[in-house]
């Protein structure tokens, strides 16, 4: 598979754009604040992740996305409602299962905060087995944005391994 960057760029700047305030974007922060953030979105990804090795579908849809999602494929930019998330991770989750994959494991990663209201997480991850050996090695930038319901995914993409996006602060 191909991967076409300006899609992934073009759907940042769509999802930033969208899901960020101007004045939030312009705010200059300091260190403690860059540390917060981090944290929190540390915070959410872990909920995400074990949600996601839970097979919970409904929280995934409800909890750890923004309505709507932003999806950037081979198709292009797409949006996705929570009934949309829920069917597809559910889906996901059990194809998954149905291959002997029992949890997913995150490894190195790294956030890059963008703002008081945007943040990356560019993360590797393994899916693993139930003997622990590991069925395959992904890596996936997460667009987080904090809302009135804290910090959210609003858009997501993997990508190989040693494209991980960086960041200086």
């Amino acid at each position: 598979m191909t991967i076409n960057f300006r899609t992934i760029i073009l759907g940042v700047a769509i999802a930033a754009a969208v899901y960020t305030s101007p004045a939030g974007a312009q705010e200059v922060l300091k260190p403690e604040g860059t540390a917060r953030i981090k944290a929190e979105v540390d915070a959410a990804m872990q909920n995400y992740v074990s949600a996601f090795n839970r097979r919970d579908s409904k929280f995934i849809a409800n909890s750890s996305f923004t309505s709507p999602w932003v999806t950037m494929g081979p198709n292009g930019v797409s949006t996705r409602t929570p009934e949309q998330v829920d069917q597809q991770y559910a889906g996901t989750t059990q194809r998954l299962a149905e291959t002997g994959w029992v949890k997913s494991v995150g490894g190195r990663y790294s956030i890059c905060v963008i703002n008081a209201s945007t943040a990356l997480f560019n993360g590797r991850f393994d899916r693993v087995r139930q003997d622990g050996s590991v069925m395959t090695e992904t890596a996936t930038t997460y667009l987080f944005t904090k809302g009135k319901d804290g910090w959210r995914i609003a858009a997501l993409f993997g990508h190989a391994i040693d494209k991980v996006i960086t960041c200086s602060e």
